[in-house]
């Protein structure tokens, strides 16, 4: 998608960011099985909230993240949905 692709309804939503057991937002603090889960209902829920507004998700933007370049992660996704 490019800028000149958006039109004024569109929206963009970040879904993501791992957390602790207190709620703030930690470097690899939650399991990953649990993190994996956390995201795939988070994306499922911006879906379902973003269709019931009309809008379609028009295309996905994963985000990688890495420590010390030791291996990656999925940090969260950008989620574009549009009026079209």
């Amino acid at each position: 998608m490019t800028t000149s692709d958006a039109q004024p309804g569109d929206r963009v939503i970040w879904v993501g960011g791992r957390r602790n057991r207190d709620g703030f937002l930690r470097f690899l603090a939650e399991p990953e099985q649990h993190w994996r889960e956390r995201l795939a209902q988070e994306m499922n829920e911006a879906c379902d909230e973003m269709a019931s507004q009309g809008l379609r998700l028009a295309s996905i933007v994963p985000v990688a993240s890495s420590r010390e370049f030791t291996g990656g992660w999925t940090e969260g996704a950008w989620l574009h949905f549009a009026t079209r």
